[in-house]
């Protein structure tokens, strides 16, 4: 009985997930202006300035047209959207927060762990944690393209 009812729920969590990855997919496609945050992720806040709870270190660096092209081919590689087979030991630490518009008023959050190569997609009252750690590369890469003062950020290593 319990093998039934563990067979039923990963079969309803998965398709949940490959609906939101359906979803995630058709967002990011008609992504319009994003915004990237470089947080403190040791200092939460609960100030309304924060993002997602985290102290915001600089103000919102606006992605120019390489840079948005560059997000959206990671967001939508299919092969960087996996789920953890395993459950990670590590606390989610986000170091980057990407607020990406697809209009004026209608927006999705990224928020990027390099510690644990976790990423957290928040829309509305929703939030899919996920590994990342296939698209760390690209995303260290991109990180470092839009942070290049910043000491922190470019000294993160390219490798998992």
């Amino acid at each position: 009985m319990s093998l039934l009812m563990l067979t039923i729920c990963f079969t309803i969590i998965t398709g949940c997930m490959a609906n939101s990855n359906k979803k995630a997919v058709s967002i990011f496609k008609d992504v319009k202006n994003v915004e990237s945050y470089l947080l403190n992720p040791e200092l939460k806040s609960t100030d309304s300035t924060s993002f997602h709870g985290y102290t915001i270190i600089n103000p919102p660096v606006q992605l120019n047209e390489k840079q948005l092209s560059e997000l959206q081919n990671i967001l939508l590689n299919k092969n960087n959207n996996q789920q953890d087979k395993f459950v990670k030991s590590c606390t989610f630490l986000p170091d980057v927060g990407f607020r990406c518009y697809t209009n004026d008023s209608t927006f999705t959050d990224i928020l990027v762990a390099f510690y644990c190569d976790d990423w957290m997609f928040v829309s509305g009252e929703k939030q899919y944690l996920k590994d990342c750690s296939k698209a760390r590369k690209s995303l260290v890469r991109l990180v470092k393209d839009i942070y290049k003062e910043d000491n922190y950020i470019q000294k993160l290593s390219n490798k998992n």
